[in-house]
């Protein structure tokens, strides 16, 4: 059984860059004059949430996966160890737009675990003081049997540490897929004669080279 290990807060975090700041997105209207879309927050919501199911529903697909593991983050256990922990992001000073951003972003995490939870037989791991990168690690070291494969799917390098046989780690972002026996990427240029290429997961991968051929 394969399954498809989704960082949910990483995914949301990369969906709100991506679709930018409710200052850009003009409200839409239809063919009558009316306003569709009460708010340009509402659209933003709306946008971020259709391409966070998009990248999962993608993701999915593209691994073959036989079931979907969704992952989030709530304050962490290292800070009653350690109060410096990631003190670098708690102690900048966030304008208002960005105090306005994070409480919407959390809303948009809490929707999308509830909706998991009541609608799905999607797995939803999460937990008082536990991160998803806590929860993922554990994951793989449970279903640590030839029976099981996962594929991790985040943008976060620190899971490059989670990949063997069977687990492998994909960046949607730069669309590159970290395993045993190498790294592998995809894009539309035309293949150069030699170019190493591999099938994986029913798709031609290429192998990644830095620039002196290693």
């Amino acid at each position: 059984m394969r399954s498809c290990i989704i960082d949910i807060s990483n995914l949301v975090h990369r969906a709100k860059h991506g679709v930018g700041r409710s200052s850009a997105i003009s409200n839409p209207y239809d063919p009558f004059g009316e306003t569709i879309i009460d708010s340009k927050d509402d659209l933003r919501v709306g946008l971020i949430l259709t391409s966070v199911f998009a990248g999962i529903f993608a993701a999915y697909q593209k691994f073959n996966a036989d079931h979907l593991v969704a992952t989030f983050d709530t304050r962490s256990w290292r800070r009653d160890f350690y109060e410096d922990y990631k003190g670098n992001r708690r102690t900048k000073v966030k304008t208002p737009e960005e105090e306005a951003d994070g409480e919407m972003i959390n809303q948009i995490i809490d929707q999308v675990r509830d909706f998991f939870k009541s609608y799905t037989n999607v797995t939803v791991l999460e937990a008082d003081k536990a991160e998803a990168d806590d929860f993922i690690a554990r994951w793989v070291q449970i279903h640590d049997d030839p029976a099981f494969s996962h594929v991790i799917v985040s943008t976060d390098g620190d899971f490059k540490q989670l990949v063997r046989e069977e687990v492998e780690l994909y960046d949607p972002m730069s669309n590159i897929l970290y395993c045993m026996d190498g790294i592998f990427h995809q894009d539309t240029r035309k293949k150069k004669k030699n170019e190493p290429v591999v099938k994986r997961h029913g798709q031609t991968w290429r192998l990644k080279m830095d620039k002196n051929g290693e």
